[in-house]
């Protein structure tokens, strides 16, 4: 049954990574559930394009050249019963939207950037009718700092489905290869790639048909590519189209990281798929990778530790299998469609909460 009343969702980030891929995701699982929605960002914003076609859906974009927190209030008054606030400039918006037009307000807590520690902060949160965290570390750190209990509503998977024939053009490429798998920005300092590469050139003797394939760009492409000198089995591919044609032909996905904030889309993408993952245990990472259950777990800053997970995986069949069939159950839990309804009731006691 649709909710009778109308959400507005903001965000004004510049940039487009998974906070906006997590904001999309959910705006699309609730437009099926009826809900009318309202979406304030930048002029520029890439959500306007990729939910192009989302019905119930209309659009408030801030432009101009002065400060965004304050554009937007007039357009949108009190067309909507709840405001959802989706990064730091859009918890801002929503509290003065609140200030002006006394409109309630959820938070979503993402990332480290929505915890500023000062007394303006700490009211835009005392303020709120609702706190989210998308991982325990973030939960605990609203308590910490604001003295508030937050909601865990963990990033959800995006639903993706290979396209076949792409994917058997990727393992002929690779036929009779074992393909590791790593998705996202290089940047060593929060991935670890450096530790995946030093990870491929042990398991090099044990497993000389290892192939590793790094997906994605960024600022230690560089650094990445000299670590790697004198390795072809080391792949860098670039952002590609359809990243899940690639997950769908790899035989493990591999995710090293150092700092792990928020969990974005992409082990569970991984897990949906039925790829067998090890990971660091860091930040939201064990909130869904459970070792010896839903993947395996290790150290950070251990490549040894990660090439004997990956070589379990290569040599344990029974292993692999379980991780499997136990992966796909935890990440349909966490779904589009079960965030959204988690969001409802999020929406729903707010306003009610409002009321009275």
């Amino acid at each position: 049954m649709a909710a009778k009343y109308k959400v507005a969702h903001v965000n004004l980030s510049r940039n487009y990574g998974p906070s906006e891929r997590q904001t999309e995701l959910l705006i699309a699982a609730l437009a099926k559930l009826g809900i009318s929605q309202i979406l304030i960002c930048r002029e520029n914003s890439l959500m306007l394009r990729n939910l192009h076609g989302v019905p119930n859906v209309k659009a408030i974009k801030i432009h101009g050249i002065g400060d965004v927190r304050y554009m937007g209030h007039m357009q949108l008054l009190r067309k909507a019963e709840i405001v959802h606030a989706h990064e730091v400039d859009g918890f801002k918006w929503a509290s003065l939207h609140y200030i002006f037009f006394g409109v309630p307000y959820v938070l979503t807590v993402r990332n480290k950037l929505c915890l500023e520690e000062n007394l303006p902060m700490r009211l835009l949160y005392t303020w709120s009718s609702g706190v989210v965290s998308v991982s325990s570390p973030l939960a605990k750190s609203v308590k910490e700092l604001y003295d508030l209990d937050s909601t865990l509503i963990n990033d959800c998977c995006a639903n993706l489905t290979p396209h076949k024939p792409t994917v058997e053009k990727i393992k002929e490429l690779f036929k009779d290869r074992f393909v590791i798998g790593h998705i996202g920005p290089l940047v060593n300092r929060l991935k670890g790639q450096a530790d995946l590469i030093d990870a491929a050139q042990i398991l090099e003797n044990k497993i000389p048909q290892i192939v590793v394939l790094f997906i994605g760009a960024g600022d230690d492409l560089a650094l990445l590519k000299d670590r790697a000198a004198g390795m072809p089995n080391i792949k860098f591919l670039g952002n590609v189209k359809n990243a899940v044609d690639y997950i769908a032909a790899m035989d493990v996905f591999a995710y090293p990281s150092k700092d792990e904030t928020a969990l974005g889309n992409t082990p569970l993408d991984v897990m949906s798929q039925g790829i067998p993952i090890v990971a660091t245990d860091v930040g939201a990472l064990p909130d869904i990778i459970k070792n010896e259950k839903t993947g395996l777990v290790v150290p950070p800053n251990n490549p040894k530790a990660l090439a004997d997970a990956i070589f379990r995986i290569k040599s344990e069949s029974i292993l692999r299998n379980s991780l499997v069939s136990s992966a796909k159950k935890e990440a349909a839990r966490h779904s589009p469609e079960v965030m959204a309804s988690r969001y409802v009731d999020i929406y729903s006691e707010a306003i009610y909460k409002d009321v009275i």
